[in-house]
């Protein structure tokens, strides 16, 4: 990124890498929170933005088609647009509940939120894939895309 952009410490891309570990880890310690996972997939997605500075490009278009970041984008703006699952590549996202909400014991049982893949991606990650493990791919196809641009 250029001289007097970005936001305050996040100057570039290896910036950016670092806000979306903190966000990851965040997210690993609270997995049944919605806030963190919103603010890791609004994260996974926009790190393309810096990596080619707004623009677009077909390089840019071909890793938007990967799994990680379709998914990723199209949680991120369908929740920013109410409906998470308005693309095809998610049918549905939701905590997963074994119990009747009100009736059980406070710290007994957990919520993990679980996403549920369309078509597309199913057969390489399965219908269901928990937020958990979905934020490990994505960290994971990050960690690959930027080494191989030695942006980190």
């Amino acid at each position: 990124m250029k001289n007097n952009r970005g936001f305050i410490e996040l100057k570039s891309v290896s910036d950016y890498w670092e806000k979306l570990l903190f966000d990851y880890q965040v997210l690993k310690k609270n997995p049944e929170n919605s806030y963190y996972g919103f603010n890791f997939f609004v994260t996974a997605y926009h790190l393309l933005d810096w990596i080619f500075e707004g623009k677009y490009s077909d390089e840019r278009t071909e890793l938007n088609k990967t799994p990680a970041l379709k998914i990723c984008n199209h949680i991120a703006n369908g929740v920013k647009h109410f409906e998470p699952n308005r693309h095809g590549s998610v049918k549905e996202i939701n905590k997963l509940r074994v119990y009747e909400e009100g009736v059980f014991e406070e710290g007994v049982f957990e919520s993990p939120i679980m996403i549920q893949l369309g078509d597309e991606f199913r057969p390489q990650l399965g219908e269901f894939i928990s937020i958990t493990e979905f934020s490990d791919y994505v960290i994971d196809f990050w960690k690959n895309e930027l080494n191989n641009r030695n942006l980190i």
